[in-house]
């Protein structure tokens, strides 16, 4: 295929941008080039099952859902004999192919920024990939010379924007900077696909929640999005199409549901002194390079401190002068976690939205307790009802997704004797992303609101606006496709040819 035949299209991925966060920015008149674009584009609303960066980003970039694309979370968890073990998934995790692979097969030229998985970078021929916001332990590139050639040099944004709270948010307006000054470097170079992911607003939202619920936007929030604004007015006036799109969206919640402490209710897990698996945020440097010690607490003892209102100065005390003493990360405990080995059933992380089974003659029975006592606070499906494919068995045997339009969320796994744990401020991701189209094409225009699109298909959609044939393995929405992609019929079968060719490659992966 020629290139010539390809649309110029432009994706801008804000990781968690949520409808009324991007609304309140509408708003205060903060984002105008991008409030232009919406008022004449394509909209919907993205659905993420599971509402995670990881295999929601592998959806959007494949087109297909877990069940092939593979990625069902931040961790991979496999049983050998008796044991399990987690790991963190990385992009040799990834089964099928994400857009600018695709492009690739066609020897169309492309510029990625931050694909997801992040790491390793997988080197794809007519491709610049650059990974440095993200996952990635270090900053890559490919062709190597690319971090300087747009950055200026090895720029960690990882390990560089470190601070925490509200401060990050001005941390981050140096590091759009840096990144609209990569685009207006790549914009006049002949790429036909240019697709920049950042972090932001996720990484914000977790560390500043208060600028979910405040109708006012500060200063440095303001620095912040204005410099997306004019990302975004570069990347629209040199395309054909250009699309806004997040992974998932981010909303308050009032009561978690602790799905161990169920299965420890009901009988099907039982409780140990040990924790079995880490978190996502522990396999950070420091916490891996520095030996640890738990104290346990009794729970009667911690809601003593929390009534007297000095937990808080016991945290403190046990920070500043125990670490020091015994020069080691100390951590406060009172819960107990399920033992993965001798329970029936279990909940690995909260980020894994499911049960893995260690007695699968017992999902019958797990499925109909939950459905029958517990269906105010969550559903609960066979992995097989929500993914399909053949890696579907790399998901939870079963699948819980809480109602969170009730306020409800997953607690963490840990076991703390309550089945709701009420907060009061609780923010975190929500399954509604954004889906923003804008076009040169005024037949697209005339279709403005598409309602709410599954993440896969919002991949297919960015795919057939760069006129290339569509993909003949996708997942696909016929009505939606007809929609939007109704100049685009053709169909090629990238899955065979990027197998064929992606052991190779894969080789090169650093």
């Amino acid at each position: 295929m020629e290139s010539s035949n390809i649309l110029r299209t432009a994706v801008l991925g804000l990781d968690a941008m949520s409808w009324d966060y991007l609304n309140k920015l509408f708003r205060n008149g903060v984002v105008p080039n991008i409030s232009k674009y919406f008022l004449r584009s394509v909209k919907g609303s993205i659905l993420a099952i599971p509402p995670i960066t990881p295999p929601s980003w592998a959806s959007i970039m494949t087109g297909v859902n877990p069940g092939k694309h593979g990625i069902f979370g931040f961790f991979k968890y496999v049983k050998t004999g008796n044991k399990w073990e987690q790991r963190l998934i990385t992009a040799n995790d990834l089964k099928y192919p994400r857009l600018h692979e695709k492009l690739s097969l066609l020897g169309i030229k492309t510029f990625i920024m931050n694909p997801i998985p992040d790491y390793p970078l997988i080197p794809v021929p007519k491709a610049t990939i650059i990974s440095n916001m993200f996952f990635t332990p270090r900053p890559l590139s490919y062709p190597s010379e690319a971090l300087i050639k747009y950055f200026g040099g090895r720029k960690d944004y990882v390990k560089e924007i470190s601070s925490t709270g509200c401060k990050l948010i001005s941390d981050y307006v140096s590091v759009v900077e840096d990144y609209l000054s990569a685009v207006e470097k790549a914009i006049n170079e002949d790429y036909k696909l240019l697709w920049i992911n950042l972090i932001i607003p996720d990484r914000i939202f977790h560390e500043c929640p208060k600028i979910l619920v405040s109708n006012a936007v500060s200063i440095n929030e303001k620095k912040l999005f204005e410099l997306v604004d004019k990302l975004a007015k570069v990347l629209r006036e040199n395309s054909d199409n250009f699309i806004i799109i997040s992974d998932h969206g981010f909303s308050k919640y009032t009561n978690l549901v602790s799905v161990n402490d169920i299965l420890v209710k009901e009988g099907f897990a039982r409780t140990a002194e040990y924790r079995p698996f880490r978190n996502f945020s522990e396999f950070d440097e420091k916490a891996k390079n520095k030996e640890r010690a738990t104290i346990r607490i009794d729970p009667y003892i911690l809601e003593l401190l929390e009534k007297l209102r000095v937990k808080s100065i016991a945290r403190f005390f046990v920070r500043n002068f125990l670490e020091s003493l015994l020069n080691k990360r100390i951590i406060l405990s009172y819960k107990r976690w399920p033992d993965i080995t001798a329970s029936q059933a279990f909940m690995p992380d909260k980020d894994s939205f499911g049960i893995y089974l260690n007695n699968h003659q017992l999902k019958g029975e797990i499925i109909d307790v939950l459905v029958k006592k517990y269906n105010k606070f969550i559903d609960v499906y066979e992995r097989e009802k929500i993914y399909w494919g053949i890696h579907v068995s790399g998901a939870p045997d079963l699948v819980i997704i809480p109602n969170y339009n009730e306020g409800y969320w997953i607690y963490r796994p840990e076991i703390v004797g309550k089945i709701i744990v009420r907060s009061n401020n609780f923010f975190y991701h929500h399954p509604y992303g954004v889906f923003v189209l804008d076009s040169d094409d005024p037949d697209i225009l005339k279709r403005t609101d598409i309602g709410v699109l599954k993440n896969y298909v919002a991949g297919n959609i960015i795919s057939c606006a760069t006129g290339a044939p569509m993909d003949k393995s996708r997942d696909t929405d016929i009505e939606i496709e007809r929609k939007v992609c109704q100049k685009n019929s053709n169909e090629f079968n990238y899955l065979t040819r990027w197998a064929i060719g992606s052991r190779i490659i894969r080789s090169y992966a650093r």
